[in-house]
């Protein structure tokens, strides 16, 4: 134990020597050390400082720069305020004309949109009147022939007739008179709308193209029963055929697209399909060749008119004639009595006169004779005109 305690203090006594050595070996690094931290310290405190004051300087530069935009802005509108207010009204003045259009417009289309409305309901309810009523079917179709017949210029009772019993106790709708003859085309309106309507509300091509097909069915099945009933052999007058009127182009359309011979074997049963636009044309035709002998009547009208009143001049002239030949004669006889009287009465008054055997200042006057010039005047008179005109 002894032993060893020499020994540790040998080695303490070692280790604080060689720490001393190193110690008293480094102190100038240590020194250099402690001096550079205390000028980067010294460092960084300045230039927080320098970086505290830039941040002082540039919030008081903007605040002054603020107001003094503020200052510069506000003095601008202040000067400008009644010229940019008039120039921005005479800018906007356009604008709001047109902004006024538009409320106007606005307007307009909300009543046309309100009116589309109630067109789209009454369609409705039309398509489904015409779906669910025969009647109302062929109502619709008269009515529309009868609105085409006036388009022509064509008046009930004279131009056309209506639900006119035949001598076959047949009723066509209509009997259309043509002019000078007695002949008459028999029209009746028929309107297969059902199966046409189901096609336009079909989506599934199949169904639809089934419906179409019935529709052109229903077409064919009003032609039969139309040339059974044979109107043209039950009506007056040598016409040999009958018109079949749908009230739609699109449901004939719709017809031929199933069938593309429906006209011709229609007519080969003597029935002659018309649409609209077709019907106008003929009843156009029809109307027009009405004008035509209406026009012939008043031609002959004025020509016996004329001759009427050629003959009646002719008889008032030979009494005019008379008349004149009686008015000489009458004048030749004044003519010759006023003669007499101034040669043979006239001169015994002057001398009663002369004697003051009369009332005083009372005399008998002279009469002078007429001058016979009523057949010389006539005998001018067409000359005058001549000359005059």
């Amino acid at each position: 134990m002894e032993s060893i305690l020499p020994i540790l203090l040998s080695l303490a006594a070692g280790a604080f020597f060689s720490a001393w050595t190193l110690q008293k070996k480094h102190a100038p690094v240590l020194r250099e050390r402690d001096v550079l931290a205390t000028k980067l310290e010294a460092e960084i405190l300045h230039q927080a400082q320098l970086l505290a004051s830039q941040k002082k300087t540039a919030e008081s530069l903007q605040e002054q720069f603020l107001n003094s935009f503020e200052g510069v802005a506000s003095k601008a509108l202040k000067h400008n305020r009644e010229d940019f207010l008039s120039a921005t009204g005479l800018k906007l003045e356009p604008i709001t004309r047109q902004l006024s259009a538009l409320t106007l417009a606005t307007g307009n289309l909300e009543k046309l949109e309100e009116k589309a409305d109630s067109l789209g309901r009454r369609s409705d309810a039309l398509a489904t009147a015409l779906r669910g009523s025969s009647t109302a079917r062929g109502q619709w179709g008269e009515q529309s022939v009868e609105r085409i017949l006036e388009m022509a210029g064509m008046k009930k009772g004279v131009h056309y007739i209506t639900q006119t019993v035949t001598k076959d106790k047949l009723r066509p709708d209509f009997q259309i008179l043509l002019a000078g003859t007695n002949n008459r085309i028999p029209l009746d309106a028929k309107a297969p709308f059902t199966a046409y309507y189901d096609s336009l509300e079909e989506t599934d091509p199949h169904r639809k193209k089934e419906f179409l097909k019935l529709h052109e069915q229903n077409v064919r099945v009003h032609i039969r029963e139309l040339a059974s009933k044979d109107y043209q052999s039950s009506v007056e007058g040598d016409v040999d055929f009958t018109v079949m009127f749908l009230p739609g182009d699109h449901l004939l359309d719709a017809a031929f697209e199933q069938n593309p011979n429906l006209l011709e074997d229609a007519w080969k049963s003597r029935v002659l399909l018309a649409t609209p636009v077709t019907l106008l044309s003929l009843l156009t035709t029809v109307a027009f060749h009405w004008s035509r002998v209406e026009q012939t009547a008043n031609v002959q009208e004025i020509a016996k008119a004329a001759q009427e009143l050629h003959s009646r001049m002719r008889i008032f002239t030979s009494h005019l004639e008379k008349i004149g030949t009686h008015m000489d004669r009458a004048t030749k006889s004044y003519n010759e009595a006023v003669g007499s009287y101034n040669l043979k009465v006239l001169p015994q008054g002057r001398r009663l006169e002369g004697m003051q055997a009369t009332d005083a200042g009372k005399i008998i006057a002279e009469l002078a004779p007429l001058e016979r010039a009523v057949r010389k005047d006539l005998d001018a008179l067409p000359e005058h005109e001549d000359k005059t005109t």
